[in-house]
């Protein structure tokens, strides 16, 4: 092998090990693109989703009202008169005193808060 053909075959090396890696760079760089794409799409589909079902009851559909038992926020349906909990909601009553449970469930069952 000659000199000459030593030094072209070094230099298709360095070309050729070049484009391998402009290749590997515009291929992340793609990856990364449509990655961030899915990722807006699903924040958007979220909170179209959440803007579709936010304060509608699970059972009927229909709107809920945010009703105050206590100082703990709880979420009832305007027609089914379902009572949802968030996480947390049912600990926070459950360490009430006796008293004010009491009270509770007089004002949720209408007897008002005696």
């Amino acid at each position: 092998m000659g000199m000459e053909e030593k030094a072209r075959n070094n230099e298709e090396q360095w070309f050729h090990e070049k484009e391998r890696k402009l290749l590997e760079e515009f291929k992340k760089k793609r990856e990364a693109r449509i990655a961030e794409l899915a990722k807006q799409e699903g924040a958007k589909k979220r909170e179209e989703l959440k803007k579709q079902h936010w304060m509608c009851c699970p059972k009927c559909g229909h709107g809920m009202r945010v009703m105050d038992l206590k100082g703990v926020q709880v979420d009832i349906c305007s027609h089914c008169e379902g009572l949802y909990f968030d996480r947390g909601e049912i600990e926070m009553l459950v360490n009430k005193s006796a008293s004010d449970k009491r009270s509770i469930f007089r004002k949720f069952l209408g007897f008002g808060d005696e």
